[in-house]
């Protein structure tokens, strides 16, 4: 079940698993007039349902919400980077696009709330812009669990770089081939 709300498009087909059906919602952006439609959330599951009507209703009405509370939030843009709100205290997920392929990064601290003078690890993944990222064949995750780099741009930008050496072939242990 797709539709237009605001300026967002939404996504809120059930996930069907044997007459259980999972209501979710994956909310887009346009990053410009005409641009490519820049995914900004994903609900996770939000319940379980007897219905796909059920569920598309529960998917829908917590993306309305969502989109209601999170409209007038600056989201910025530029040519290969986009930053977009997430869920954590003081993070923000980030985007890069890089040989066809998304980078997403979201860099986390040791502790929440932090104190000043924390370090940072990081967590992301590398996919095709069109990719369900909910099927993980679809995507290669990657993460650097240990805080041990000293702020949360230095844990940015090592975070793209380690997605941009997936893309490229150059890393010792993952691999871009089958996505």
């Amino acid at each position: 079940m797709h539709f237009d709300y605001q300026q967002f498009h939404i996504d809120a087909s059930p996930l069907d698993e044997g007459g259980h059906y999972y209501a979710r919602a994956k909310i887009c952006r346009r990053a410009s007039v005409g641009g490519d439609a820049v995914e900004v959330k994903y609900s996770g599951d939000l319940g379980d349902y007897s219905s796909d009507a059920a569920a598309i209703e529960a998917a829908q009405r917590w993306a309305i919400q969502w989109c209601d509370e999170n409209s007038a939030q600056a989201t910025s843009y530029n040519s290969s980077r986009v930053t977009v709100e997430a869920d954590m205290a003081e993070g923000k997920e980030q985007f890069e696009e890089h040989e066809g392929f998304t980078i997403r990064v979201l860099v986390i601290p040791e502790y929440l709330p932090h104190p000043p003078d924390i370090l940072f690890g990081y967590v992301g993944y590398v996919c095709r812009p069109s990719a369900d990222i909910h099927y993980s064949p679809s995507r290669v995750n990657f993460s650097h669990a240990v805080p041990d780099l000293l702020n949360a741009e230095a844990a940015e930008q090592a975070g793209f770089a380690e997605g941009q050496s997936i893309i490229d072939r150059t890393h010792p242990d993952l691999t871009i081939d089958g996505l």
